[in-house]
C-alpha cells in the first residue's frame, strides 16, 4: 500500500495479491481518498485497502468465482504456450509434456495452478443459456429439437 498526492487529493495506491488476480484484472488499485489532509489520508487509506481486500475475498466466494478463476487459469495456460488441462488430463500426458509443464509451473504459482490444471471446469449455470444459445448456429438449434423431440417420446 502506497499513499500518493495528485494535485491537492490524496490516493492509496494498492497492488493486487497473487491470490486475487483471477478476480481483479488490474495489477494495481488506485483508490481516491477524498482527502487533501495527509493525516486523514493516512487514516483513510487504512480503511479503504481493508474494504477493498474484504470485497475481493467476498468475490472469491462468490458463485461465479469458480468461474471467473476457470477463464483466469485458462488464458494464463494459453499465454505460457498450453492448452488448460484437468488434474486427471495432465496425469495423462506424455512424460515430455509434463516436464514441460512443470517447468513453467516454477515460474509463480498462479502459472503453476493454470498448467497444472488446478481448476475444474465449471459447469454451465442457468444465467448463461442467453449466451450459450446465441453461440449455437441453425443446425446446432435443430439438432438440439430434434434431440429433445426425442426423449419426450421416449419419457411418454
Amino acid at each position: 500500500m502506497k499513499l500518493t498526492q495528485k494535485g491537492n487529493r490524496y490516493y492509496v495506491v494498492k497492488r493486487v495479491p497473487q491470490r486475487f488476480r483471477a478476480i481483479e484484472p488490474r495489477r494495481q488499485v488506485w483508490l481516491a481518498l477524498g482527502t487533501d489532509s495527509p493525516r486523514e489520508a493516512r487514516q483513510r487509506a487504512v480503511d479503504a485497502v481493508r474494504d477493498l481486500e474484504s470485497q475481493w475475498t467476498a468475490a472469491l466466494k462468490s458463485p461465479g468465482a469458480s468461474i471467473r478463476r476457470y477463464k483466469a487459469l485458462c488464458e494464463v495456460a494459453s499465454a505460457r504456450g498450453f492448452a488448460y488441462a484437468s488434474v486427471d488430463q495432465v496425469a495423462q500426458l506424455t512424460v515430455d509434456e509434463l516436464l514441460r509443464r512443470i517447468t513453467a509451473a516454477h515460474e509463480n504459482p498462479t502459472v503453476a495452478q493454470a498448467v497444472l490444471g488446478q481448476e475444474e471446469k465449471p459447469k454451465h449455470r442457468l444465467s448463461e443459456i442467453g449466451a450459450l444459445y446465441t453461440q449455437l448456429g441453425p443446425v446446432d438449434i435443430y439438432r438440439a429439437a430434434i434431440i429433445m423431440a426425442q426423449r419426450l417420446q421416449l419419457a411418454a
